[in-house]
């Protein structure tokens, strides 16, 4: 939003400065006639006898003329010749004109930015009788831009401009006492002035609010108070208003899954003695600590006396999600799509709109495995609605357009709890065989042949299945484990003999290779309607811990579809 900039009528009114008509001068003959054309709201015309009476040295006419190129009336909007002129009556006392020249030099309109110009401009206004920036000065000295940082002058500024009505300044004011910058800490005088900031429509205001409503830091506690706040602030563009809301309209998660509340235990979570050392530094700003105290909850802590709590464990890392932390967000991405802290953990049914939030989130701090997960979720259609363009594009985010195609490809293959679109998979994968194959990239294509092999089967063209198979391996020669596979996928060998072959293969290998070989066998066996012989294949690679995450993922996703 552009900041507030006074124009040159709201100059002459707070100057005083009369408009003399004289018939024996030019200047203010043309300045005069400027005036009257700009009020006309011929702007061209006005800027001719404007910059004629600058020229000759008019200072109110160069107001005219800076806030004409300020604002683009008449004229191509120019903020270096706005800046210009409003130097140039600057310069022969108009106070106003050093307002607007500050706040240019505080936001590099037109000029470099230069906070100490601002500054200086900013106290010669205040010299000349201006107080319009006196809420930039404030920010200054709170920041330590273009001035030494000293929190007492900046409470001055601050207390000034909001008794002059800057909304700003008494947000700004509600943030020092809460935080005992300059003055002594207090909860109850920063709930005042945040309050006041609010009701005056400072979005920042509004927010701050509302979370001394969740809190009851120097308020009493009211739900229904922070969510009007919230909404207020929501209303005026504040993101992370919005999330709050959403965070209580979708009816408190966690709160339905372990009889907790989430906002409050974020805030108020008791410890014991021993543990208050980890979160002594206030874990609620520092993502870091929120993620140490997560990480207590999760493991449990025989020497702090502290059991495991899942729900405490999530809050905590929501908390460090809540921070700008991406890796966390993403974490509770995973953790909201499988229903547990870690693999083979299940605390929870899956919630997918939960884990896209999660992911998307990350995807927007740039987590590039945040994008990857969001875009799966989007081909399979779990928490959203199916897109396959967003698939794509965020895909295309994590990696490239090219590997988007196998990712969708495999993710829809993989998919466990939605409708697969295996026509659309088979597709993307064919895509993106040939252009790996125009672009002589062979070594990353078994992984997606035989995805599309599975996809063929399980719609039951296992000729097709076996045809591009078989093309494929006569163009390209493999060895080792996928030579194996696929003699096993065209039917010249068993699943107990492709297993022997594995062991007998490379004995440095033996336990990486028996596993793929497992899940192929396992999968070729579900679309066969073998169940019972896939279901033990794929437990074994279930069962075992390992790297190997995707694999593990289409045996997890494949076991579901099997019949209890």
């Amino acid at each position: 939003m552009m900041p507030s900039f006074l124009s040159p009528v709201v100059a002459l009114i707070i100057c005083a400065t009369a408009v003399v008509a004289s018939a024996d001068s030019k200047t203010d003959r043309w300045f005069n006639q400027g005036l009257e054309y700009y009020q006309s709201g011929d702007y061209r015309i006005a800027y001719n006898n404007f910059i004629d009476a600058a020229k000759a040295g008019d200072s109110e006419a160069m107001m005219y003329v800076a806030s004409i190129y300020y604002n683009g009336e008449g004229r191509p909007q120019d903020y270096g010749e706005a800046a210009y002129w409003y130097r140039r009556a600057a310069e022969k006392g108009e106070a106003v004109a050093m307002d607007n020249l500050a706040l240019m030099y505080w936001n590099g309109m037109g000029v470099t930015q230069d906070h100490a110009a601002a500054v200086r401009w900013c106290q010669k206004a205040l010299n000349h009788g201006s107080t319009n920036r006196i809420a930039m000065l404030g920010k200054a000295y709170f920041k330590g831009l273009g001035i030494t940082q000293d929190y007492g002058q900046a409470l001055h500024w601050f207390g000034r401009a909001a008794g002059m009505g800057d909304k700003n300044a008494m947000n700004s004011l509600g943030v020092m006492y809460s935080q005992g910058l300059g003055v002594n800490k207090n909860d109850g005088e920063a709930a005042i002035w945040f309050r006041q900031a609010a009701e005056a429509g400072s979005e920042a205001g509004a927010f701050n609010l509302a979370e001394r409503y969740i809190s009851g830091r120097g308020i009493a506690k009211s739900k229904e108070q922070a969510r009007f706040w919230y909404q207020k602030a929501a209303d005026a563009g504040n993101k992370r208003a919005k999330d709050e809301l959403a965070s209580m309209d979708e009816g408190d998660t966690l709160g339905a899954l372990f009889g907790v509340s989430s906002k409050d235990e974020m805030r108020r979570i008791e410890v014991r003695d021993d543990l208050y050392a980890i979160k002594k530094d206030d874990p609620g700003g520092d993502p870091e600590q929120a993620i140490r105290v997560a990480e207590v909850y999760k493991f449990g802590s025989k020497d702090h006396g502290i059991e495991k709590d899942v729900a405490k464990a999530i809050l905590w890392y929501q908390r460090a999600a809540e921070l700008g932390h991406a890796d966390t967000a993403d974490t509770l991405g995973w953790i909201y799509r499988t229903g547990g802290l870690w693999p083979d953990h299940r605390a929870f049914a899956p919630d997918y709109t939960e884990s896209v939030r999660w992911y998307r989130k990350a995807a927007e701090s740039d987590h590039k495995r945040a994008m990857s997960s969001l875009a799966e979720l989007y081909a399979l259609g779990l928490g959203v609605e199916r897109d396959y363009d967003q698939a794509k594009a965020w895909f295309t985010k994590s990696a490239d357009e090219d590997v988007a195609l196998s990712r969708i490809g495999q993710a829809i293959y993989s998919s466990a709890g939605a409708e697969r679109d295996l026509p659309y998979a088979v597709e993307c994968l064919s895509d993106y065989i040939e252009r790996m194959k125009h672009q002589g990239k062979t070594s990353s294509l078994m992984s997606a042949s035989i995805t599309r092999y599975l996809c063929r089967r399980s719609l039951g063209d296992h000729e097709k299945a076996i045809s591009e198979l078989k093309e494929f391996t006569d163009e390209y020669p493999m060895d080792g484990i996928w030579m194996h596979i696929v003699s096993f996928l065209k039917g010249n060998t068993s699943g107990e003999k492709l297993l022997e072959q594995m062991r007998s293969h490379n004995p440095d290998l033996q336990k990486d290779q028996t596993y793929y070989a497992n899940y192929f066998i396992g999968a070729v066996k579900l679309v066969e309607g073998d169940h019972e012989s896939a279901r033990g294949y794929l437990e074994k690679v279930v069962a075992r811990r390992n790297n190997y995450g995707r694999i593990h993922d289409m045996a997890v996703a494949d076991l579901t579809r099997l019949k209890p």
